[in-house]
């Protein structure tokens, strides 16, 4: 693994420090919560090149999504076949925690549903959050459970920007912003 990958977390919050080393943000890359997720991690990385954060996930062979396949930039791997629950399932597995972003309480879709289903079946660590106008409090959210689960290798998931119009451009705004919160504060590379 080269320099570039290699990153120490340390996140803070409530007088507590935990140090997560490859610290790695995962998702499916369907369009929504997963491109708005893998777009805010590389808009990141770009901007804080050499500490970045290692990005990953399983799309399904092809890189099928609703949109079409999958643009290389972004670095996933192929489950054995096109069925979207491989990949969720694959996803859940090799992460510590999964992160569900939402728009509002009535806005999961069938994928999203699942993925719960899934992480509560595997017996992995869930967190749902519903976009408030206060970023900050979403943040302070995502930030505790993190600290309380000792997640050092997130996956996100949510729903598809076609069953909530708009999710893209808020999780991208949220996840940078979370990002940043993580790196400017007293959270450290």
């Amino acid at each position: 693994m080269s320099h570039r990958h290699e990153i120490f977390l340390k996140l803070f919050f409530n007088g507590f420090i935990m140090i997560q080393p490859n610290f790695i943000i995962r998702s499916g890359g369907q369009t929504g919560v997963d491109r708005g997720t893998l777009d805010a991690t590389m808009d990141f990385n770009e901007a804080n090149a050499p500490n970045v954060i290692n990005i990953t996930g399983w799309c399904p062979l092809g890189r099928k999504a609703e949109d079409g396949p999958i643009h290389k930039r972004y670095p996933l791997l192929e489950t054995t076949t096109d069925d979207y629950s491989q990949r969720t399932e694959q996803n859940i597995i090799d992460s510590t925690g999964t992160l569900i972003l939402l728009l509002e309480k009535n806005n999961s879709d069938n994928g999203t549903n699942y993925t719960i289903e899934k992480a509560s079946e595997f017996n992995k660590p869930l967190e749902k959050i519903y976009f408030s106008d206060n970023y900050q409090t979403n943040i302070e959210q995502v930030l505790k459970w993190l600290n309380e689960k000792q997640i050092r290798h997130l996956n996100v998931g949510g729903p598809r920007e076609s069953n909530a119009p708009g999710i893209y451009d808020k999780t991208h705004s949220f996840i940078l912003d979370l990002l940043y919160e993580m790196s400017n504060s007293p959270i450290l590379f």
